[in-house]
């Protein structure tokens, strides 16, 4: 009987401890809680405020690299360009709509002005723009009027090329028009009519046009269709880098291996910072298994883009040839260029 009670004592005292304990660790269960409720009010608002600034400091920097973009296509060409046809001519990172670290960038473009907005991801994030004023976020004015749309600026274009069908200018103005809203074979066409109506100022735009549907062909693996075009504008500007440069993408694609070669290798004689042809180059000798002239290609990419805009894409991709080649290592993350 005796043993009965102690036995009993015993079981109560732990049924006591046992609850004793699971009310002691609910207790630091809940100050555990509190402790991480308190470092996420205290420390993440802080983080966001951090990588918000970071993005808005890249997107400013980026915008300011796509001004010198323009300026140098506005030099090359006489006006300026939207994004995709910065991106084509491998002066812009970023393309029409694309995002970017936090931001999706647009464009309008024309023959004297031009406005790229980086437009952020986050609902309380502020966008940025840059105009061919060079100044970033620039305030607007009441006495600037808005410029037009793309598809008013079409519209425009169309009705003017009607109203004067002899002018070369209304029909270089659609050919820019119809690039400007994805319509490479129709300003091909109006580039064309431009030309015949004055071969001087119309050549340009022609040479312009038959680029754009040509790269916008090669992207779409049409190579075989492409390669007229291209041919025809070499012709037009012989000593221009980047006909050639695209003729070797063309030829390459079709398996045309030695017509590329020659094409890559003229466009690198015309233009000093051929990097679109070195790198067509450097891919051609690799798939040949000509590791050591597919290196020198490669890294002829790479210096190029420590002095002159190269799209990170080429670069990162030379990179990681030469990596996969066995050729140098890189010190430092080429994106940090």
């Amino acid at each position: 009987m005796i043993g009965l009670l102690l036995l009993s004592t015993v079981v109560a005292a732990t049924g006591d401890a046992d609850a004793a304990g699971r009310a002691l660790r609910r207790r630091r269960a809940g100050w555990l809680v509190l402790l991480v409720a308190l470092f996420a009010a205290v420390a993440v608002p802080p983080y966001q405020q951090a990588r918000r600034e970071a993005q808005d400091r890249a997107a400013r920097r980026l915008l300011l690299r796509l001004h010198q973009a323009q300026l140098e296509f506005h030099r090359q060409h006489h006006r300026y360009a939207r994004l995709d046809q910065l991106q084509a001519a491998g002066l812009s990172p970023v393309g029409e709509g694309d995002r970017h670290q936090g931001f999706v960038y647009h464009s309008a473009a024309g023959t004297d002005t031009y406005t790229i907005t980086a437009r952020p991801l986050s609902p309380d994030g502020q966008p940025h723009t840059i105009d061919d004023s060079g100044l970033p976020d620039r305030p607007a004015t009441a006495k600037r009027r808005r410029p037009p749309t793309p598809q008013e600026r079409l519209a425009q274009a169309r009705a003017r090329a009607r109203e004067q069908p002899n002018s070369a200018p209304a029909w270089i103005a659609l050919a820019e028009a119809l690039e400007a809203q994805n319509h490479p074979a129709e300003a091909v066409e109006a580039a064309r009519r431009a030309a015949r109506l004055d071969r001087q100022a119309g050549v340009e735009a022609l040479y312009t046009a038959l680029l754009a549907r040509a790269d916008a062909l090669l992207r779409a693996r049409q190579a075989a269709a492409a390669l007229p075009l291209l041919k025809e504008a070499a012709a037009l500007r012989p000593k221009d880098a980047d006909a050639p440069a695209l003729l070797g993408d063309a030829y390459r694609l079709l398996g045309r291996d030695q017509e590329a070669l020659r094409a890559y290798r003229q466009a690198t004689k015309l233009g000093m910072t051929a990097a679109r042809a070195w790198l067509g180059l450097g891919r051609l000798h690799e798939a040949r298994g000509e590791r050591a002239e597919a290196g020198r290609c490669y890294l002829r990419v790479i210096n190029i883009g420590a002095d002159a805009f190269v799209p990170d894409a080429w670069v990162n991709e030379s990179w990681a040839a030469l990596q996969r080649l066995g050729g140098i290592q890189p010190k430092a993350s080429p994106t940090s260029r």
